[in-house]
């Protein structure tokens, strides 16, 4: 009992077995930043296609455990690979931001071949590869826990010896490092992003394949989606070595598993735990944000897109120099008359539907079109307003009123993320100066 917390040494090995699959989770996360300065936000999202897909041909077609293993990791690797030569290569040299959104388009693809993916026929725990249990203390070590003990350490170990002593990690790790002296050497920038997508597909669809019989997974009942959580969790790993040590990515993802089991076994259910590694998250992003800041500052990559300045001939064309006021009109008037060429409770439902997106669209807008930032938490403050305007409203509020109180607590919640990225600016200025 620490500080009125049951810890005991159970807790710590289990948390530190499930930590053991964050760390390989989070380093393909590094290894993928390293290579592309972005966030591969579909890393998990391949895992966890390769996770159901290797459900399905062990309990369905009996597939033996460790060939579906072997088989299921090629096809995480091949995944990675097809990712990369159809949406990445094709934006090699596009701005990051433009990047990172492609991986987030990528991750609902994956999402979608999930959900479409066949069902198992019958209910049955996920496959483990070891038939064994040991007691230690209240706790039972099971197969899914020695399989962590038996590929975890393997895994980090062969991680370690590839990119230090084969040229394909020596390559590796020179792109990383200065990708523009990396092809002067003679070097594939490109070919080496391949390889590190590959390698990246491989890790998530074993962390996938491993971390399903800790979390006590039933195939075959519905289940919360496994790539959110688990890229929270793998995206704390990495911000502990400010995305780029995967020494540190090791000793994160450990900490975070230790950490989450005693604050599951002190709680009566998953959301506490949940909520102390959003915490965790953003503490690592204010302490250790600013590393990863100066790291794409200095390098090779533009962060956000440079629009072209318009030509010195179109700019004495009427009707461009009053593009703006036009193109406002022509709004305006479409959704004035769209509302008469579509009547019905439905269609007026749902234009105004389409409107509350555009709105919210507008807002993602105005924050990367003038800040140069990208929100990723824009919805929530979406989320903030309704519940507010809702919670007011019921209590006896006029809605017009009410929507004003939401629209301010929507700005003062926003007022700490904004002073943040401030900060972040000035800093991103004086690297750059």
């Amino acid at each position: 009992m620490v500080f009125g917390l049951q810890i005991s040494s159970e807790i710590v090995v289990i948390g530190a077995l499930t930590g053991l699959t964050y760390a390989i989770l989070g380093a393909g996360l590094v290894l993928l930043y390293r290579a592309t300065r972005v966030i591969n936000f579909a890393h998990v999202e391949v895992g966890a296609l390769g996770g159901a897909l290797f459900a399905k041909v062990t309990i369905d077609y009996h597939w033996n455990f460790f060939v579906a293993f072997a088989a299921m990791l090629v096809f995480g690797g091949a995944v990675g690979a097809v990712v990369e030569l159809t949406v990445i290569r094709r934006l090699f040299r596009a701005p990051r931001l433009i990047l990172l959104v492609a991986t987030i388009g990528v991750a609902q693809l994956l999402f979608y071949a999930q959900a479409i993916l066949p069902g198992v026929k019958h209910i049955e725990p996920y496959p483990t590869g070891i038939h064994r249990s040991m007691h230690i203390g209240s706790f039972i070590l099971n197969g899914g826990h020695f399989m962590v003990i038996a590929f975890v350490p393997a895994v980090i170990v062969g991680l370690g010896i590839f990119l230090n002593r084969t040229p394909y990690g020596i390559a590796i790790r020179a792109s990383a490092e200065n990708a523009d002296a990396a092809r002067l050497a003679g070097i594939s920038v490109k070919r080496v992003s391949t390889l590190v997508w590959v390698l990246g597909g491989v890790l998530a669809t074993a962390t996938a394949i491993m971390i399903a019989p800790l979390n006590g997974t039933l195939v075959g009942l519905p289940t919360p989606a496994l790539g959110p959580g688990l890229l929270m969790r793998a995206l704390a790993a990495g911000l502990l070595g400010s995305m780029v040590s995967l020494p540190l990515t090791l000793v994160g993802g450990v900490a975070i598993g230790i950490i989450e089991a005693i604050a599951l076994r002190n709680s009566t259910g998953p959301g506490w735990a949940h909520f102390i590694v959003f915490l965790i998250v953003l503490a690592l992003v204010l302490w250790r944000g600013r590393n990863v800041v100066g790291a794409d500052e200095g390098g090779n990559w533009s962060l956000t897109p440079k629009p072209k300045p318009v030509p010195e001939a179109l700019r004495e064309v009427r009707w461009v120099r009053r593009l703006t006021p036009i193109a406002t009109g022509v709004a305006i008037a479409i959704g004035v008359a769209l509302p008469f060429l579509f009547p019905g409770a439905s269609n007026l439902f749902l234009l105004t539907r389409m409107l509350a997106f555009a709105m919210i669209g507008i807002s993602v807008t105005v924050l990367t079109g003038w800040a140069g930032q990208l929100s990723l938490g824009q919805f929530a403050f979406v989320g903030l307003g309704a519940f507010t305007t809702v919670a007011l409203h019921n209590r006896g509020m006029p809605f017009a009123i009410a929507v004003v109180y939401a629209t301010v607590a929507g700005v003062v919640a926003a007022i700490g993320p904004a002073r943040s990225a401030a900060k972040v600016d000035v800093l991103k200025a004086v690297v750059t100066d």
